[in-house]
């Protein structure tokens, strides 16, 4: 399992909406207004909770992208499944379902994609399967709804944090995806595994001076004048004062690229934003030639105005180049401040057992092509721990002596 930042999304509300709490608490006096959250789900059962702290006019579910946020569709719009808190009704059936709740309660959510339920739970207990038709919507987003002027809060957790009830059997949190890992056994009976490498606190990009001194090579699609140059966005200042801003009137998707002159692990990365410029959607990515491009990274986040922020990477590797591939923003977006920081190498682990737990810790995702690389050390790991039982172990043998192995699929 891998954790992924799923938050309420201040690009994708209608008006009248206040988010807090890392855009996860949000607070409405504005009727007919609704939120998404920054992540869809196409399958898989997921969880998530919200709860009701103040005002229950309102509607919790899912939504596709064609459902309006900002319209008064209520059983009018076949692009949500939800439940009416107030009410205890489900649209767009308008039908009644469960029973209303107050403020105080916690409104579980669980999301069947692969059977195509919906269900909910007021604290703990299962109030049945609202909807058996969520397949049709495609990808779906959990997604609130008020109806009242009067002020309303909500507190929605994907499972960030700790659940107030216990999660259904078979589901996950939603801020969860799963991965498929392995690991690699030898005819010696070796297990082997991969230790990810530490990450420097310190920047790799130097404080820069021009686009190409004092090393590498700072380059972005656009800027909107020589006082805002790249190599602004790579110098020492990080006030805000100097900065990389784009040309006026972009069309995005635009980037803000660094190439080292040589080949580097980064395995994080940092941003300090502009205000009135701050990028909204983005791609962190890597590169050898400036041609073919890896998506190391993605996200959906609202910076904070001149304070650094920073992202570590699920996926790493050796690139020459890195950008910053920015799909949303003002007519214009600036960054103030863009470091990235060196992974050391992985190590390969010997391992005493295949565990769950050392899949997660050692284990390689599919995708990957950590096994392709050539490594100097070798560490050996002494394990007890018991398996999570989470998840599912499949083994296959193959003799490497009579076949070459390219690629491994898990169907």
């Amino acid at each position: 399992m891998e954790s992924i930042n799923v938050t309420l999304n201040p690009n994708d509300m209608g008006s009248g909406i206040t988010l807090s709490n890392g855009n996860l608490t949000v607070t409405t006096a504005s009727n007919n207004n609704s939120i998404r959250a920054t992540h869809g789900k196409i399958l898989g059962k997921w969880y998530w909770e919200v709860k009701l702290s103040n005002g229950v006019d309102s509607t919790i579910g899912i939504s596709n992208k064609s459902f309006s946020m900002i319209s008064s569709e209520i059983n009018t719009s076949n692009n949500w499944r939800v439940y009416n808190v107030a009410g205890g009704r489900k649209f767009p059936e308008n039908t009644t379902y469960g029973t209303p709740s107050t403020v105080g309660n916690t409104i579980g959510v669980a999301l069947d994609l692969d059977n195509g339920t919906l269900e909910f739970y007021k604290n703990g207990i299962s109030m049945g399967i609202s909807h058996a038709n969520v397949k049709e919507l495609g990808e779906v987003y959990p997604t609130l709804r008020f109806y009242s002027n009067t002020s309303q809060t909500m507190n929605i957790n994907f499972g960030a944090t700790s659940f107030t009830y216990n999660i259904p059997h078979g589901f996950m949190p939603y801020a969860m995806y799963p991965s498929h890992k392995i690991l690699l056994s030898s005819n010696e009976s070796k297990i082997k595994g991969i230790k990810k490498g530490a990450i420097d606190d310190s920047n790799a990009i130097p404080p820069m001076t021009s686009n190409i001194a004092p090393s590498g090579v700072a380059s972005a699609s656009s800027i909107y004048s020589s006082t805002y140059d790249v190599w602004k966005a790579f110098d020492i200042d990080d006030t805000g004062t100097s900065y990389w801003r784009s040309a006026n009137n972009t069309v995005y998707p635009v980037y803000l690229e660094y190439e080292f002159p040589t080949p580097i692990r980064i395995g994080r990365y940092g941003l300090i934003g502009v205000t009135s410029v701050l990028p909204k959607e983005w791609t962190f990515e890597g590169s050898n030639d400036g041609v073919s491009w890896v998506i190391l990274d993605e996200r959906t986040v609202t910076l904070t105005a001149l304070v650094l922020t920073t992202f570590d990477l699920v996926k790493a590797g050796l690139f020459k180049k890195y950008r910053l591939n920015i799909r949303s923003s003002g007519i214009t977006t600036g960054i103030s401040a863009f470091k990235m920081y060196e992974q050391s190498t992985d190590i390969v682990v010997n391992l005493p057992s295949h565990n769950e737990i050392d899949f997660f810790n050692y284990g390689v995702d599919l995708d990957s092509s950590l096994f392709s690389e050539n490594y100097s050390s070798t560490i050996n790991i002494v394990s007890e721990n018991a398996s999570l039982d989470t998840g599912k172990i499949f083994e296959h043998t193959v003799d490497l002596s009579k076949r070459r192995v390219d690629k491994i699929i898990l169907n």
